[in-house]
Parts: structure tokens; sequence; C-alpha cells
């Protein structure tokens, strides 16, 4: 039995006793059994919402990370990529709903955040994020079609590795904001 079962039952045990059932049949508790007292009553809800945390910490003790193993399969590529494709790499095997899952977004605000990317309005007056001058440094360019409108942001191979890189800097960023970063969440 895993730890996380043992807190299951232990939960489980205790929601039943203070509801006046004995767990392990599944009758009724004598009227005078201590376990009808109201204090007890609510020291057994109290410590079965204390597992139910501990219980929740334990099957999500960090929304987002990347594991040794998934960065050790980061490979930066020859050529210039888009975030979304740098995305892809890191979350490779990853779903949306699954501890470990770098949003996209995360990324891009982290950049915004290292003054690499910024938000400007284009013409049709919505928000893009564009690279800054500073980000040329790190090998991060806009990509303008042949009209010189603005396409794309695109990352060389020496930005991919620097971001694969800081990976564990983008997941704690990403944990510290995980209110910008919406997840379904999921409960046994």
């Amino acid at each position: 039995m895993t730890e996380s079962d043992v807190i299951k039952n232990a939960k489980r045990c205790l929601e039943l006793l203070a509801k006046g059932i004995d767990p392990l049949t599944g009758e009724p508790v004598p009227e005078n059994d201590v376990v009808r007292k109201p204090a007890l009553i609510k020291y057994l809800n109290f410590t079965a919402d204390l597992l139910e945390k501990n219980f929740s910490e334990i099957q999500n003790p960090e929304r987002f990370f990347v594991s040794e193993e998934r960065k050790a399969q980061f490979q930066a590529v020859n050529d210039m990529i888009t975030i979304s494709n740098i995305s892809k790499v890191i979350n490779a095997g990853v779903s949306f709903d699954e501890n470990g899952f770098i949003p996209t977004q995360g990324i891009s605000e982290w950049l915004e955040n290292k003054g690499l990317l910024e938000k400007k309005e284009i013409p049709n007056g919505s928000y893009r994020r564009m690279a800054t001058e500073q980000a040329a440094d790190f090998g991060i360019t806009n990509l303008y079609n042949s009209n010189h409108n603005f396409k794309s942001v695109m990352f060389n191979r020496q930005a991919q590795q620097w971001i694969y890189d800081s990976i564990d800097e983008i997941s704690e960023f990403c944990t510290q904001n995980e209110q910008k970063f919406s997840r379904i969440k999921i409960y046994p």
C-alpha cells in the first residue's frame, strides 16, 4: 500500500467516525460512544482536512517542474524556431493537466520579465510580443515578411539552449505566478 493510499484510507476512516459510523463495519456506533462527542467530532473533521491538504501536496508537490530525465532530452537545433517549438520540446510527452507542463505563455512572460520580449501594439490594434534590442545578444530576433510586417519572434540555437539551460528558473517563475497559468486540477 502506497503512502497516498494510507492517507486516503485514514481520511475516510476519520470522516466516517466523525459521522458516527464504524469504518470497519459500516454500522452506526452506539449513541454513548466517545466518537459521538461534539469536541471529538470537531477534531476528527479537522484532522481529516489536514490529511486532505497533505494528500494534495503529495499528489501535486510542484505544479511546474522538469525532471532531470526530461532536461537531458532537450536538443537545440541549428534552425531558427519559434517559442511554440521550444515549448513543444520542453513539454514532449507531458499532458496539459499533469505536473511538469510548462506553458508557452510562462516562457514568454519569463522572457518579458528578463527584458528580452516586450508587448507592442500591431496595426490591427492587438498586441504581440516582440524581441527587444537586447534580445539580439541572446540570439532572439524578430522575423518580418516581405512586406516588412512583423511575423514572429525567432530563436537561434544559442537562444534555444539558453532557455533549456534556464528551465529551473522558468519553472520557478511559473510556480510563483501560477494564477496566470490556469490548469486543470486533477484529484484522485
